[in-house]
Parts: structure tokens; sequence; C-alpha cells
């Protein structure tokens, strides 16, 4: 997703989720204005890196921004472990709920975990070092809504296709889609 100063999104920068798509080439259009690497963050790859996952292509469609959160909103950094330092993000939605054009907002949020509470690199390390880091646990709630909360998991300033039948053990490249 390409932010407004025209620059790719990295894992310090604040998602610009109503913004649009990050294309390949810049064609122009107000969505592709940005030139992007395939696979970098939030872009969307090319014949390269293909994305052909449908929850995943989904992720592209930019947020309405008269119904959900604000850009500035949407970055949810957990930067100490522990229950008692659980966040608990809650959005208002204006109006009367459920409404049918609610299928076509598109709401997201970016949830991350501060480098600090990942002390072991992703690279070059084993899975026993990389258990260290811990996880982030993550509980969404979808009230007044009938369709899909979907959930990505992507590697830090990537955005990989996910098949269930094709999976990597590449720790760099391994996502996941959970769909309520």
């Amino acid at each position: 997703m390409g932010s407004s100063n025209a620059a790719v999104q990295t894992s310090s920068s604040t998602p610009e989720f109503s913004k649009g798509v990050c294309c390949e080439t810049n064609d122009g259009s107000a969505e592709c204005g940005v030139d992007c690497t395939a696979g970098a963050a939030f872009c969307k790859a090319d014949a390269t890196n293909p994305i052909s996952n449908r929850f995943l292509k989904e992720f592209f469609i930019p947020s309405d921004a008269s119904n959900c959160a604000a850009d500035g909103n949407t970055n949810i950094v957990v930067d100490a472990s522990g229950d008692s330092n659980a966040k608990i993000y809650k959005h208002e939605f204006s109006g009367t709920l459920p409404r049918a054009e609610g299928k076509n907002w598109h709401c997201k949020w970016k949830i991350s975990a501060n480098p600090s509470l990942v002390p072991n690199a992703i690279a070059g390390t084993s899975k026993t070092v990389r258990e260290g880091n811990g996880w982030l646990q993550v509980e969404v709630i979808a009230i007044s809504f009938d369709n899909n909360v979907i959930v990505i998991m992507q590697p830090p300033e990537g955005y990989y296709e996910y098949n269930y039948r094709s999976v990597t053990n590449n720790p760099e490249k391994q996502t996941f889609v959970a769909r309520s």
C-alpha cells in the first residue's frame, strides 16, 4: 500500500490502508502512483511473485476512509509482554449496523511486535533460537457483520502468496491466512 509521501511501506511506517494499491509500475493512476519491488511491503506482486490467494488479493482493496479507522489509528504495536500488558483496540462504526454496504469497507489494521520483543533474528537462525522471540496472541471479534474477518500473517516488510498445499520452510517467507 502506498503512503502519502510516495514511499513504500516498511515495518517502521504507519500503514495508510485507505490510499490504495502499490503497483509494480507507475502508470499514472491514483492507485498506482508509486513503483515498488515485487514482494516488498504491502505491494502487489507481479509475475515473478504472483499473489493468487483471493484473501491476500482482497487486502489490496483500499479501506473506506469514511467508515474505517483513520490511517493513523490502524497501526497497533505490542511493546510489552504478559497478560497485564494486553492491548484492547475497539473501533466504533457510526450509524446502525449491520448495513449492506459494510461488505465494501475493507477495514484493516496492522498488528506487530516492537523489535525489542523480538531479540532473535529470523534469517540464519534455527527454529529453537527463533522460539525465544515469543508470539503474539490476537483475538478478533466482529459484531454486526456477516462477512469475513481475515487474519493474514506475513514476515516483516514482505507480502507473499499463501497456499496451504505449498508451504515453505523458509522463515523469511512463511505466511498464514485464517478466515472466520
